[in-house]
């Protein structure tokens, strides 16, 4: 069996690992953070059984120790060492925490020497360096999650073991457009929760569905692109790909390779959970009739503003990272439209350019 130690259990993320994890019953989840849906929690504990459960509130700290008395209950994901302690080396983190939640339980991963399947971008777009510098130091595997980055992992694979004299010259990924990709300016001004939240093409979480719309996802997925393979800023490039069927491509001295499926995150949960048994190279083509559009820029601001940010001021990262968290809670609650969150997150980079 293999074994799974799951972070965000009720997130988008968290939920197609359980499905993917149910295909087939080579898995065992020895432990999970869980979230505040109690209700759901305990579906999902009495039905995976693990044996340690990382909760939220001090209030759940006590409810569950006394349901669950032979289980390790955890107070807090900052506590997490105290669950990676009790781990073997061959147990495979998940973590598909969003946002800043996500990066201290990666960071005490790789310390720990344990192999981690990650969707939390905000790793890389923080502290990607040093998480390179811990992947040597501790002999760790870090595998993508997430369609771009996975399908860009997979497709650097495929060329050097079919066409190793090859040349690797650029890396491209693609985004739809987001949710809002055909409103007017004006229209914006009085979008509704319901359209930004309607992404035409992925089921996301709500963060990621926002930061799909502005662009800002893909500006993180740059940075994390360009930490994750050590590459400069001129080796990548973005296109938008409406259908989102092309998930990324490569650019090499002779010819380019496209990563081409559905927008279906589970495939990309499945390769990652079996990378060291799996080739999956089925979804790769060199001919496509799809087509890559350029950005247009003035639509996005965020996006060069963002990925500018990085380029010039990488210890600004984190703190625009925490903002637009900020800025998404209140735009969920009604605190804040669209544009005004838009406004306000420009604003904040602008302020933070070097």
């Amino acid at each position: 069996m293999k074994k799974i130690f799951l972070l965000g259990t009720n997130g988008s993320i968290g939920k197609q690992c359980l499905d993917v994890i149910d295909e087939q019953n080579i898995y065992e989840i020895i432990g999970l953070s869980i979230s505040y849906n109690d209700i759901e929690n305990h579906s999902i504990i009495n039905k995976y059984q693990p044996k340690i459960i990382i909760v939220r509130t001090i209030k759940q700290y006590y409810h569950y120790k006394s349901i669950y008395p032979q289980k390790l209950i955890i107070y807090n994901i900052k506590n997490i060492n105290s669950a990676y302690r009790l781990l073997s080396k061959d147990t495979l983190v998940i973590n598909g925490l969003s946002g800043i939640a996500g990066v201290l339980p990666m960071l005490k991963a790789i310390k720990h020497g344990l192999n981690v399947a990650f969707a939390n971008k905000e790793s890389y777009v923080i502290y990607g360096s040093k998480i390179n510098t811990l992947l040597k130091k501790h002999n760790v595997d870090l595998i993508p999650i997430d369609s771009e980055l996975s399908s860009l992992y997979q497709l650097s694979a495929y060329i050097k073991k079919h066409y190793p004299k090859q040349t690797i010259i650029k890396y491209g990924i693609t985004a739809s457009g987001g949710a809002l990709r055909d409103k007017s300016e004006e229209e914006l001004k009085t979008i509704s929760s319901l359209e930004i939240f309607n992404h035409p093409t992925w089921k996301m979480g709500k963060k990621v569905t926002l930061d799909s719309a502005t662009l800002l996802n893909k500006a993180f997925e740059v940075i994390e692109t360009i930490e994750y393979f050590n590459i400069s800023y001129k080796d990548i490039c973005v296109k938008i790909e409406r259908s989102s069927n092309i998930h990324a491509f490569i650019e090499t001295n002779k010819e380019t390779f496209y990563f081409i499926d559905t927008p279906d995150m589970k495939k990309h949960i499945r390769y990652a959970l079996n990378y060291d048994t799996l080739e999956n190279f089925m979804c790769i083509v060199t001919k496509t009739n799809l087509k890559l559009l350029e950005i247009n820029y003035d639509q996005y601001p965020i996006y060069s503003l963002a990925v500018g940010l990085y380029l010039t001021n990488k210890r600004a990262m984190k703190s625009l990272v925490k903002y637009s968290e900020k800025l998404c809670y209140l735009l969920i609650n009604g605190k804040i439209v669209y544009c005004q969150l838009v406004n306000d997150l420009c604003k904040f980079i602008k302020g933070r350019c070097k």
